[in-house]
């Protein structure tokens, strides 16, 4: 096994491993197959020599005197289990090669330790000052140490590496697998001569060194957050809007403190507009997966629905496909139903056209020869359906998607789309395809396509990262139950990767038994025992719906939405230790796992809203991040509205018209990826981005007739008030309205002046020369001004 993640308090929260869980049986050349365990090779002088200065090269820590010169001196040692004969001198340069030569370097190299290693680099040098009187928070082994201080033979170090006292370790409430893995299954130990000299080191650093002092905190000059900034970064991300008058007086003076309960009276009350439900829709939508990704064609599953050679209405179709598993989240979320029916419900919002298409993947699978999907003559092929009315893309209910044995009945006829137009509110549809949750959808499935290769492995991998926000893991030592769905060829037991798919195999067989590849259902094919083993949790079991009851009762699931929540409103992880991060996991599942209350109390809490220090700010750091483009362009048009009302003015335009705010990106995960993939700093392709969308939006904001945001008849200060006030975000309360006022004034003074002086630019006190503009293009450069502004293009000003 992989050793878990420790967290070592006093040092500002490294996070390292519980070191060497040494990828066994893994050579250090990546080119050749592993050594058996009875092969030796020859490491000389020049081997040494050759792998200090590679470490040199590879780590920023320059090696140094640390780690002591060991009195001992050499000793050699005769090959047994993974071990080769070598000759070294046991200060730290000859301690890596003892690791490197039982199969420890393969993980933990410089390049490798941050993605396989658990975060431990072992060729930096000062890894024994790192691991000194170092604990592991390890299940019930937290009091540990690496390298214990005070009695080094003690050291949970030297337990995890010989097969003694690991013995010993494991008959108290510490249970620990060995290091390398399976060293116990393939005598892979170190010998006795390696093992005295990896004691010899450890034993030194115990006698001379000190751990690392404490790193300086992220945030030392950590300042509460106001009012009126908690206010505006909460309004932004749940609503989109800027902050009014009244919000602002509600939660007191814009520089006064914050008050909770006021900031959840607003949230309640944005519950109630649409700005608040399509907001919520996004991040039910990123964090559910169910954009679509790639190909938007579903060739797979329906044979590849194109526009123009379709009798469906191929975008209303995929419009349908986006939304309705959204719609069936926002329902459970709005109606405050347990959140974790996500994962488990059958009763979805489906329409028409999306029934049609849920008989049509019930069907044995297609051949996917083109020949036979280009063949005008078969008309058994879903895009072939003719029978579908406009209407039935719009015509929206909540329909029970229940089990049955055999396919349902496709046809290609009048009668078989009435039958689905048919069933009602609240009516059922048996399929033989189990549509459990939210991993089941046409748009699920397609941002994931699996092949024969794969077998579902990354169709299970992304459904656990939605449902408990986590990966498999190496490190994950859950026992598991059986080998069924295990291809030896694929994962041999010997090996790192069976530590994976160990858990990984035996649980796709949920997805194996009932689909094909292409993810059309098939008969049922219940040979192998389907189970589940992930951190903490082994069960059998034998469908679709007790594997969806295995994930809602996960005691991972609530901690994994919060963490959610953190990505989603904080762009950065918040800290799993922190007590208010534990305060709002409880929260959640003490009230009845509600999304919508729980929102409430994340979003007015000092873990969000930064108005006190919790353990995140100090451990993690707090920032203020970009705006993405799903919150910037929604945040500038829901703010044109709001100008609008105020202005009196009826027209609009699209920020983002075309869906996409440049290259700026939005939030999104990537394949395999358990965090949200966020850009927080804003980079200069990001900026021409905004740059550019602000500048075309400019051109049309302004006009005499009736398609206009801001009336250019108006006077001036009444549309750099509007700016000001709704699209920058400032309530006339707040105490920098009059300066940002005043900074646009500026602004406009300096386009619209006459052109009376050799540069305006060098200009002090009042804008007196200008660059002799019009009205409207002072107005304009002004509206840019605002649209680019920090408080428009950040989250948390």
């Amino acid at each position: 096994m992989f050793p878990d993640a420790i967290r070592l308090p006093h040092y500002a929260g490294l996070t390292l491993a519980v070191l060497l869980s040494a990828c066994s049986g893994v050579s250090d050349d990546s080119s050749s197959s592993a050594l058996p365990a009875s092969s030796s090779a020859k490491v000389t002088t020049s081997s040494v020599q050759s792998s200090q200065a590679q470490a040199t090269s590879s780590s920023s820590t320059v090696i140094n005197s640390s780690i002591g010169a060991i009195s001992s001196g050499a000793t050699q040692s005769s090959s047994q289990g993974a071990a080769s004969s070598v000759v070294v001198d046991c200060r730290f340069e000859g301690v890596k090669v003892v690791f490197d030569n039982n199969n420890c370097m393969a993980c933990h190299n410089a390049t490798a330790f941050g993605n396989i290693g658990g975060g431990l680099n072992l060729e930096t040098g000062n890894v024994g000052q790192r691991l000194l009187d170092a604990p592991t928070q390890y299940g019930n082994c937290n009091n540990e140490l690496l390298i214990d201080s005070i009695n080094p033979d003690n050291s949970l170090l030297l337990k995890l590496i010989n097969k003694e006292r690991l013995t010993a370790l494991n008959t108290s409430v510490c249970k620990r697998g060995p290091m390398p893995i399976n060293a116990d299954k393939n005598n892979a130990f170190m010998d006795e001569k390696d093992f005295s000299c990896v004691k010899s080191w450890l034993t030194d650093v115990a006698k001379h060194e000190t751990p690392l002092p404490p790193e300086p905190s992220p945030n030392t000059a950590f300042k509460p957050a106001t009012a009126g900034t908690a206010l505006a970064k909460a309004k932004y991300i749940l609503h989109g809007g800027a902050p009014t008058e009244d919000e602002l007086t509600i939660m007191g003076s814009s520089d006064g403190s914050i008050n909770p309960e006021a900031m959840r009276t607003l949230i309640r009350e944005w519950e109630k507009t649409p700005e608040y439900e399509a907001k919520i829709k996004d991040f039910l939508s990123i964090n559910l997966q169910q954009r679509p990704l790639g190909n938007v064609r579903y060739n797979e599953q329906l044979n590849n629905i194109m526009r123009d050679v379709s009798n469906i209405d191929y975008l209303s179709l995929r419009s349908n496909f986006d939304d309705m598993f959204v719609r069936t989240a926002w329902d459970i979320v709005s109606k405050n139903k347990d959140f974790r029916h996500v994962i488990t419900t059958r009763e979805w919002q489906v329409t028409t056209a999306v029934l049609a298409a849920l008989v049509y993947l019930d069907k044995e699978n297609q051949t996917a020869n083109r020949s036979y999907l280009q063949n005008p003559a078969v008309k058994d092929l879903f895009r072939t359906l003719e029978f579908l009315r406009p209407e039935d893309y719009t015509d929206w209910r909540t329909v029970k998607l229940t089990q049955a044995n055999t396919p349902a009945v496709w046809s290609n006829s009048s009668a078989f789309t009435q039958s689905l137009r048919d069933i009602p509110e609240g009516g059922e549809l048996a399929l033989r395809y189990p549509r459990v949750g939210f991993f089941s959808t046409p748009v699920f499935l397609n941002y994931w396509v699996t092949n024969d290769d794969n077998q579902f492995r990354l169709t299970l991998n992304q459904t656990l990262i939605v449902a408990l926000g986590k990966t498999f893991s190496p490190s994950d030592v859950t026992p598991h139950i059986s080998e069924d769905g295990i291809p030896i060829s694929h994962a041999d037991p010997d090996t790192v990767c069976y530590q994976c798919h160990r858990h990984m195999d035996p649980m796709r067989l949920v997805f194996d038994n009932v689909l094909v590849t292409r993810y059309r259902a098939k008969t049922p094919d219940n040979t192998l025992q389907p189970s589940f083993s992930f951190y903490g949790v082994t069960k059998n079991f034998n469908n679709t719906d007790e594997f969806v009851q295995i994930l809602k009762d996960h005691p991972e699931l609530p901690t994994g939405w919060v963490q959610k929540l953190c990505m989603w409103g904080n762009s950065m992880r918040c800290d799993e230790g922190d007590p208010e991060f534990k305060r709002l996991v409880n929260f959640f599942k003490n009230n009845n796992y509600s999304m919508r209350n729980l929102m409430r109390q994340f979003f007015s809490s000092p873990i969000f809203t930064a108005n006190r220090k919790v353990d995140t700010h100090e451990n993690e750091g707090f920032i203020v991040s970009m705006s993405r483009g799903n919150h910037f362009c929604h945040s500038v048009n829901t703010r044109i509205a709001q100008i609008n009302a105020a202005a009196g003015t009826t027209g609009g335009t699209n920020l983002c018209n075309s869906g996409a705010l440049g290259v700026v990106p939005i939030d999104e995960y990537s394949r395999g990826a358990v965090d949200l993939v966020q850009a927080s700093q804003v980079s200069l392709f990001d900026s021409k981005s905004i740059d550019r969308e602000c500048s075309r939006v400019a051109f049309g904001v302004f006009a005499n007739g009736n398609n206009k945001i801001f009336d250019l008849q108006a006077p001036v200060n009444d549309n750099l008030g509007y700016m000001a006030e709704y699209l920058m975000g400032i309530p006339k309360n707040h105490h920098r309205y009059n300066e940002v006022f005043n900074g646009l004034r500026d602004v406009y003074d300096l386009a619209n002046k006459p052109n009376n002086c050799a540069d305006p630019l060098a200009q002090s006190g009042d804008i007196t020369c200008g660059y002799g503009l019009n009205k409207r293009d002072g107005l304009r450069a002004a509206w840019f001004s605002a649209c680019t502004s920090p408080e428009l293009i950040s989250i948390g000003m």
